[in-house]
C-alpha cells in the first residue's frame, strides 16, 4: 500500500472538514446540554483554540453525570486523538468510565483508550476495532435494559467511529458492513442510518488518498446503497462530487443506474440528469426511466418522470404520455404534463386537452398552465379558479402561469376577489389565516416580477386592492412600477 493510501482517516478528514459534529447522539435537548455540546464542538475546532486546552476541558466534561455529555465527550476526544497531544488526563477519565452502566459512554470509553493506547501498533488497534464492529447482538445483553439496548450494538457503533480517526482503506470492508447495522435498534444518528454516515465519511477521506480517479470515483458511488433516496445528507455529498467529476463519471453510474439495489439506482438516476450532456448518459436514463415509469416502484416513477421530461428527447413522449393518461400517481402526471407541455410536437396539445378533465387539481391545473403558455385558451378557467388554492400545488403551478392567461379583464377581477375580505376571515384560525395571507403574497410576489407594461392593463382594479396592503412590501412595489 502506498504512503497516500495509508494516511489515516483522522488526518484527512480533519484537513477536508474541521468542523465535523461528534455529537450523534439525542443529544443536546436541555439548555444545559446544548451549551455542553457547543463547548464541545468548539473544542474539536482545528486552529481555533490550543488543542490541549481543549483535551483538558473535554476530559473535564467526561466528571459530567449526563451520560450524553460524557459521550459526547469522549467523541471529542477521539477526534483530537491524532494530534501530538498530552492525553494521560483523558485516559484516566476514560479508564474510569470504561464499567460505567451506561452502554452508550462504557463503548465509547471503551473505543476512545483503543485509539489512545499509542504503546499499541496502529495495525494491531485497527484490528481490535475491527473485531468490535463484528460483535453480535444477544451474546452479552444486559438485564433490565429496555428493549432494543445492547452492549454489543453500541461497541459497534463506537469502533465504526474510532475507526473514522486511525483507520485506513483496509478497514472500509469493515466499515461497509455496517452500512444497515441499526446499532441495537437504537439508530441515534442524526442521519437516517448512522452507518451510512461512518461509512460514507471514511470514503470521502480515502477519496483524497491518492487513488487513481475512476477508483475514486468507485469508491464514492459506492456510498449510494447506504442512505435513503434523497434523504441523506451524505449521499447528497456523494452526489455533488459525481456531478462534479462530469462525463468521467458515467462509466461508474450507468452499472448503478442498470442495477437492482434500489437505492444505488435511484441516486445514480439523479446524477446521471445532471451529466446528460454525455450520449451515454441520455441513453441509459431513456431505457431505464421508461420502463421505470410504469414499474411499481412510486419513488422511480417520480424520478423517471423528472429524468425523461429533462431530456427532452422525443423518444420519451409515447411513455410520458401513457403516464399522464394512466399514471395512478397523481404527481407523476402531473410532471409528466409539464414534460408534454415544454415539447414543440404539435400531438401533445391533445394530450393536455384530455387532462383538463383530471380529477387531480394539480394534473388539470398543469395541463391548463401548459395550454395557456402554448397561447391556447382551453384551460384558463381552471387556472383562475386555482390561484385562490391555499394548499397543494394547484396555487403554486396557477399562479406561475399567470403572466399566459390571455384574458387580463378576467385576470384583474379574480385578484380583486382573491384579496377582498373573505366571510369570516377575521375569526379565521392561525393555520388557515397563513394559508390565506400566503396564497396572497404568491400573487404579490409574481406581480412584482412583472414588467410595467404587462401590468398596466391591470392596473385599474389592482390600485384600490394594493393600496390597501400598505404593510406588504410586494405590493407596494407593484405599486411602484405602476406609477403610484
Amino acid at each position: 500500500m502506498s504512503r497516500a493510501r495509508s494516511l489515516s482517516l483522522g488526518l484527512l478528514l480533519a484537513a477536508l472538514a474541521p468542523a465535523v459534529s461528534v455529537a450523534h447522539y439525542p443529544f443536546p435537548a436541555t439548555p444545559e446540554e446544548k451549551e455542553k455540546a457547543s463547548q464541545i464542538q468548539r473544542a474539536v475546532q482545528f486552529g481555533t483554540i490550543d488543542l490541549q486546552v481543549s483535551v483538558a476541558a473535554l476530559a473535564g466534561m467526561l466528571r459530567d453525570e449526563n451520560p450524553r455529555v460524557q459521550t459526547a465527550a469522549l467523541l471529542g476526544i477521539m477526534r483530537l486523538a491524532n494530534a501530538p497531544l498530552d492525553f494521560a488526563a483523558a485516559i484516566t477519565a476514560a479508564t474510569g468510565l470504561k464499567d460505567s452502566k451506561h452502554l452508550s459512554v462504557a463503548a465509547a470509553a471503551e473505543a476512545v483508550l483503543i485509539v489512545l493506547d499509542k504503546q499499541t501498533p496502529v495495525e494491531k488497534r485497527r484490528a481490535q476495532l475491527v473485531k468490535l464492529t463484528q460483535s453480535k447482538e444477544g451474546r452479552d445483553r444486559a438485564v433490565g435494559l429496555p428493549r432494543g439496548e445492547c452492549k454489543e450494538g453500541y461497541q459497534r457503533r463506537m469502533a465504526a467511529e474510532a475507526l473514522r480517526v486511525i483507520g485506513d482503506a483496509s478497514v472500509l470492508p469493515a466499515l461497509e458492513a455496517l452500512a444497515d447495522d441499526s446499532f441495537g435498534e437504537r439508530d441515534d444518528s442524526f442521519d437516517l442510518k448512522a452507518g451510512a454516515r461512518v461509512a460514507f465519511e471514511a470514503w470521502w477521506a480515502v477519496r483524497s488518498a491518492g487513488l487513481p480517479e475512476e477508483e475514486k470515483l468507485r469508491v464514492v458511488a459506492g456510498a449510494l446503497r447506504l442512505g435513503e433516496p434523497y434523504w441523506s445528507r451524505w449521499c447528497d455529498a456523494a452526489c455533488r462530487i459525481l456531478e462534479d467529476a462530469g462525463e468521467p463519471a458515467v462509466p461508474v453510474l450507468i452499472p448503478l443506474a442498470k442495477g437492482d439495489d434500489r437505492r444505488s439506482k435511484l441516486w445514480a438516476i439523479r446524477i446521471l440528469r445532471h451529466i446528460r450532456t454525455s450520449k451515454e448518459a441520455r441513453e441509459t436514463l431513456l431505457e431505464v426511466c421508461t420502463a421505470d415509469l410504469e414499474g411499481e416502484d412510486r419513488l422511480a416513477r417520480q424520478s423517471a418522470v423528472h429524468a425523461l421530461g429533462e431530456l427532452a428527447d422525443k423518444r420519451a413522449l409515447p411513455a410520458l404520455a401513457r403516464a399522464l393518461a394512466r399514471s395512478p400517481d397523481p404527481d407523476v402526471r402531473e410532471r409528466a404534463a409539464f414534460a408534454l407541455g415544454r415539447t414543440d410536437d404539435e400531438g401533445t396539445v391533445a394530450m393536455l386537452k384530455a387532462a383538463l378533465a383530471d380529477a387531480d387539481p394539480g394534473v388539470k391545473t398543469q395541463a391548463a398552465a401548459q395550454l395557456a403558455r402554448k397561447g391556447l385558451p382551453d384551460g384558463e378557467p381552471i387556472l383562475l379558479d386555482a390561484l385562490g388554492e391555499r394548499e397543494g400545488v394547484a396555487g403554486n403551478i396557477a399562479v406561475g402561469a399567470m403572466a399566459f392567461i390571455k384574458d387580463r379583464d378576467r385576470l384583474a377581477e379574480r385578484i380583486v376577489e382573491l384579496f377582498a375580505k373573505q366571510p369570516g376571515e377575521e375569526q379565521l384560525a392561525e393555520r388557515p389565516r397563513i394559508l390565506l395571507d400566503e396564497a396572497r403574497n404568491r400573487i404579490l410576489r409574481e406581480l412584482a416580477t412583472w414588467d410595467t407594461e404587462k401590468l398596466r392593463p391591470l392596473a385599474p382594479a389592482l390600485k384600490p386592492v394594493l393600496a390597501q396592503q400598505p404593510r406588504s412590501g410586494w405590493a407596494q412595489a407593484v405599486l411602484k412600477k405602476l406609477g403610484d
